[in-house]
């Protein structure tokens, strides 16, 4: 007989408002995307398309990219953002069950006029908001989507530190080839100004010409010295990768991966699967669900309470049963005037959702913009990569030719100094351009999200 009264208020509060239902209000934001790639893929006789990693077949690199995985702090803080997101899921949630506690009161009053009185209780209390209008539940649910919001933020971290180890690996392989090259530089300056200063002695070369020996002996020196500092700088930042002192006393790789080419007809739905987007768009979820929970600010809301417990005057008689007493309340409110407050409110929802929805928008352009670069720098890479091994062929042919000319006397010291030079170029150019591809495909890797498939 007591849940009629509960059952007439909570009807009799459909009677403040117009019990319009709040439609879902969820925007389909449409980005200039298409099906298919501007710039082509590769046709013909294309390899079955693996996961990224296993694509530079180097039990080595994986080590390296699971060490990473497993000690970066930034990664260890990513993931306390995570369960931080998830406890707030828990308590948002909660706000839509009873509340149940339990209450314990001593109180004591004493006057001139009446005599001093004592009084304890003790029992346990209830309160429970209806969710009448599932404005608590989309709160909720708003919640669950910012847990999903870092979630992916914590995704698109694991797969960006993976490449950036791959990264560092590559420009380590790189320098080595220079350091390698610079060597071999060296050893070729040196003996060339060995020759001069045998030249010198016989009455044949001039010191100038000495001197034009030793200064590009001397560059030669001062390239690889660059080189070092730069393969140290390299070191220690993967060490900081992979969550240790920088010491830089890991071994360099001393060649680059060889990487397949790029399969034909790559679908763009592939951009899906990327973490950021995906953030994007649980952000944009929880923007709408709580644009909806603020349109209903204004509809009443009905608490229920209740408690019950002992009372009594003596403490030790606070446990008798003929002392129980209990009591149930129904509270219901709706807001009439609030000085424009909730209606700001939801404008500030609403504002939040078409910024959200502008920022996803915005990512998914920019994301097939990344796809698209990458592929077209793919082509130009690969076209370049054609013409330096061409160019070294040929600049390496006319520095022996030249060498053997100048050993017998048929050519001068100027035009051995600029062969060599030209074939130290190109060869620099070569290992440079072919770090490069690797590089750009690992953009590519990252602006996909993954593989290739």
């Amino acid at each position: 007989m007591y849940r009629l009264p509960f059952i007439i208020i909570a009807v009799s509060g459909t009677l403040l408002t117009s019990c319009k239902t709040v439609q879902d209000s969820r925007e389909q934001v449409q980005a200039p995307i298409r099906t298919s790639w501007s710039s082509p893929t590769a046709t013909g006789d294309v390899p079955e398309s693996r996961a990224w990693l296993i694509d530079f077949a180097s039990p080595e690199l994986t080590n390296l990219v699971n060490q990473a995985l497993a000690n970066n702090l930034t990664l260890q803080a990513s993931a306390a953002r995570v369960r931080a997101a998830r406890s707030v899921v828990i308590q948002r949630k909660s706000l839509s069950l009873p509340s149940v506690g339990a209450n314990a009161e001593a109180a004591r009053t004493d006057n001139r006029f009446l005599s001093s009185t004592n009084n304890f209780m003790f029992g346990p209390s209830v309160q429970w908001e209806l969710d009448l209008w599932d404005r608590l539940s989309l709160q909720g649910d708003a919640a669950s989507f910012d847990a999903e919001v870092l979630v992916n933020a914590d995704q698109a971290l694991r797969f960006s530190l993976a490449i950036a180890v791959v990264r560092n690996w590559c420009r380590l392989a790189t320098n080595q080839q220079l350091l390698q090259l610079a060597d071999e530089t060296i050893a070729s300056y040196l003996k060339t100004l060995e020759a001069v200063e045998d030249q010198v002695e016989g009455g044949i070369a001039t010191v100038v010409e000495v001197n034009l020996a030793r200064a590009s002996l001397a560059s030669s020196r001062a390239g690889r010295h660059g080189a070092e500092r730069q393969q140290a700088q390299e070191l220690r930042a993967l060490d900081v990768l992979l969550g240790r002192h920088p010491d830089g006393k890991q071994i360099a790789p001393t060649t680059l991966p060889q990487i397949s080419l790029v399969p034909a007809g790559l679908p763009s739905e592939l951009l899906l699967r990327r973490p950021d987007l995906r953030a994007g768009r649980a952000r944009l979820d929880a923007a709408r669900l709580r644009r909806e929970a603020a349109d209903k600010l204004k509809l009443p809301r009905l608490v229920l309470s209740g408690n019950a417990g002992t009372t009594s005057s003596q403490l030790f008689d606070l446990l008798n049963t003929k002392n129980f007493l209990w009591s149930m309340a129904a509270g219901l409110s709706q807001p009439i005037f609030d000085g424009g407050a909730i209606p700001a409110r939801r404008q500030q929802a609403r504002a939040q959702q078409e910024e959200a929805a502008a920022d996803w928008a915005q990512a998914v352009l920019e994301a097939f913009q990344e796809v698209e670069t990458a592929l077209s720098r793919e082509g130009f890479i690969n076209r370049e990569i054609s013409a330096l091994e061409a160019a070294s062929t040929a600049a390496t042919a006319a520095e022996q030719k030249t060498q053997r000319l100048y050993e017998e006397g048929l050519s001068n010291l100027t035009n051995l100094l600029v062969a060599q030079r030209r074939a130290l170029d190109v060869k620099r150019n070569l290992i440079q351009s072919r770090s490069a591809h690797i590089q750009n495909r690992l953009s590519l890797y990252l602006a996909l999200g993954g593989g290739f498939r």
